[in-house]
């Protein structure tokens, strides 16, 4: 059970590691709820792997990054939990998700 009360980011150690030290390469719109993400293998380009999301609740961006960048996007860590009953409210409190 993830415990959004604690100290912040700390209730992420109890997560499952998917990913780790990739490049973000594009992430599509599919639908209103439905996205899909995709990596890159940092060490040499290649494809790496996509993640597809269903039911997404929010998406936010904040980046610094000038759209002519040519440098894909680091990421060190994907995380994933599966919430069940108490997380959820937890979660949309967190998040402030109303």
């Amino acid at each position: 059970m993830l415990k959004f009360n604690s100290k912040p980011f700390e209730w992420q150690r109890d997560m499952e590691i998917l990913m780790s030290n990739v490049n973000l390469n594009g992430i599509e719109f599919l639908s209103v709820k439905n996205m899909l993400f995709s990596f890159l293998n940092s060490y040499n380009g290649d494809f790496y792997k996509e993640i597809l999301f269903h039911n997404v609740w929010k998406f936010t961006e904040e980046n610094i990054i000038d759209e002519r960048e040519g440098f894909p996007i680091f990421i060190c860590d994907i995380r994933a939990d599966k919430l069940e009953n108490a997380e959820i409210k937890a979660a949309f409190d967190y998040l402030k998700y109303g």
